[in-house]
């Protein structure tokens, strides 16, 4: 992708150097989801409970209801996954800033929450998880004597 014949954005570059030299692949695709999210005013709520309002303290674990969409506080309820301190702060982060370095807080479990949640928002997976498996395969075969 170029724009009016310069050279590709420096964010897309960044990306794919990510992909290339990561030990964290299911990281920088959760952070590159998440981002993608929140541009398009998709993204989960994360930082408040999404039946009464009240705002979830920085960095403290939470309930996620991925058919909500949002973390839920014990007084509403509950919500059936538990998103660590650690996850929630790293996942709220990637949506809301450019980023620019892999997050290692974004692991496979918040993955799988964000991929509950867009299956069930979306009606179906997204395609994005193909190329996470994809670039494995490649890299495996590249290992081979």
């Amino acid at each position: 992708m170029r724009i009016e014949g310069g050279a590709p954005p420096e964010r897309i570059v960044r990306f794919f150097e990510l992909l290339e030299e990561s030990r964290a692949l299911v990281a920088v695709h959760l952070a590159f989801t998440l981002r993608l999210l929140a541009i398009t005013g998709h993204a989960p709520n994360l930082e408040h409970c999404g039946r009464c309002a009240r705002i979830a303290p920085v960095g403290k674990a939470a309930l996620f209801d991925p058919a909500l969409g949002a973390i839920v506080c014990r007084d509403c309820g509950g919500a059936p996954e538990k998103l660590s301190g650690a996850q929630r702060s790293a996942m709220i982060a990637a949506g809301t800033r450019v980023w620019d370095a892999v997050d290692e807080r974004l692991d496979a479990s918040a993955a799988a929450l964000i991929s509950t949640f867009l299956t069930h928002h979306l009606t179906r997976r997204l395609a994005g998880g193909d190329v996470v498996s994809q670039v494995r395969e490649v890299q495996r075969r590249s290992k081979r004597p």
